[in-house]
């Protein structure tokens, strides 16, 4: 089946102009990575900073509950 002028002309602007795409695409994969990337790791320091409050009050807990077995409260 013969190429056509129009596709012809179609690829030729397709060589042309398809590396400006190519870039234009890059550069937004790139920025979205760039702001994902610091999203995670925001989140990433937010956990392990409620994981450490939660062992901190998980051994305070415990401490204090240690603590009321060795000293009944007498009433």
């Amino acid at each position: 089946m013969p190429v056509t002028d129009a596709e012809r002309r179609a690829g030729q602007q397709l060589k042309e102009h398809g590396g400006d795409l190519t870039d234009k695409v890059k550069d937004v994969a790139s920025d979205l990575k760039d702001d994902l990337g610091g999203t995670v790791r925001d989140a990433a320091g937010e956990v392990r900073e409620t994981a450490r409050d939660a062992a901190r009050t998980t051994g305070e807990t415990a401490r204090s509950g240690a603590q009321d077995v060795r000293n009944p409260a007498t009433s």
